[in-house]
């Protein structure tokens, strides 16, 4: 497993806007958090993600300007306004390189939603100031990230590629 905060950070002091998934009011996905909050717990080689932070990231965009933010909000509620509200699954979590994620499903419609929310996005900053889009958009929700490589050299995830 390898580190994901080695693979993901930025400079300190920048903030950065990120699209997210939000589940502050969903109890079916806090309940599926805390299902698994033991057993991540017993493991020192994952920082499990506290159910008040959970979400998805469906994109990182980068550092903005309020301005800059305020026109991507803008682009965005334009994009979506065709976009139906959908109900989501969650799980089964699985251990994958940089942490222990469930799936979101449906994937069509998440897709959907990401590249939607990327256009938009594109549309105001520019894809080149945008990262690498994906192939395939794998839509998932973190329980637990990998801590540092020297934590978990001989832990039970250590042979997860």
């Amino acid at each position: 497993m390898r580190d994901f905060w080695e693979t993901h950070h930025w400079p300190e002091g920048e903030r950065r806007a990120h699209w997210h998934l939000l589940f502050e009011d969903q109890p079916a996905v806090h309940d599926f958090a805390r299902a698994h909050a033991g057993l991540l717990a017993q493991h020192a080689e994952l920082s499990p993600v506290p159910v008040e932070w959970l979400h998805a990231t469906l994109q990182s965009v980068g550092p903005l300007t309020a301005e800059t933010a305020a026109a991507v909000a803008d682009a965005a509620r334009l994009a979506l306004v065709g976009i139906e509200p959908f109900e989501i699954e969650i799980g089964p979590a699985q251990a994958i390189h940089n942490g222990v994620v469930p799936a979101i499903y449906p994937e069509d419609r998440i897709s959907e939603l990401y590249w939607a929310l990327r256009r938009a996005t594109e549309s105001v900053v520019g894809a080149d100031t945008m990262p690498k889009a994906p192939e395939r958009f794998w839509p998932h929700l973190s329980l637990a990230y990998s801590k540092p490589r020297e934590l978990h050299q001989t832990g039970a995830f250590a042979l997860v590629a």
